[in-house]
């Protein structure tokens, strides 16, 4: 048997003072959960802001999404969207993780970006996002599935 350890970089890095955008697609949200878990344990959230975007197709996926909010509701310096791409009937947002972390942050040449998921979504997160909103890629982060 041969085992691989991680190979990712999304060890949080981001000091007190700037923000943090996380945009995950499915059980990318794993890592992000474990960095977010941590912060708030250790009782780190001070100086901080955090954007958290967990994309899925339909809104059965967000398996642990209420802990997210639960954390939003409890700490000002967490911000939670879980978006959907394919169900109409969802009530929340729908489309694509990159879209709503640009619209709610605009500029983002002071910010980190922690990025895990879908090859596509990591591709097409950091071309958008280094292109309409400043994102620099000094400031990105990533665990992918084969990027």
């Amino acid at each position: 048997m041969r085992l691989k350890g991680p190979e990712g970089t999304s060890t949080f890095q981001t000091p007190k003072g700037r923000k943090a955008v996380f945009l995950a697609t499915g059980t990318g949200i794993a890592s992000v959960k474990s960095i977010v878990s941590t912060l708030v344990e250790n009782n780190d959230l001070e100086g901080r802001e955090l954007f958290i975007y967990w994309g899925v197709r339909t809104s059965q996926e967000l398996v642990v999404g209420e802990i997210f909010e639960e954390w939003a509701a409890a700490h000002p310096q967490i911000h939670y969207t879980g978006v959907v791409s394919r169900e109409d009937t969802w009530p929340g947002a729908k489309g694509h993780v990159q879209t709503f972390a640009a619209a709610d942050n605009g500029d983002m040449t002071d910010m980190d970006a922690y990025l895990c998921g879908s090859n596509s979504m990591i591709k097409a997160a950091v071309n958008y996002l280094t292109a309409r909103c400043g994102l620099r890629e000094d400031h990105i982060f990533m665990d992918n599935f084969g990027f």
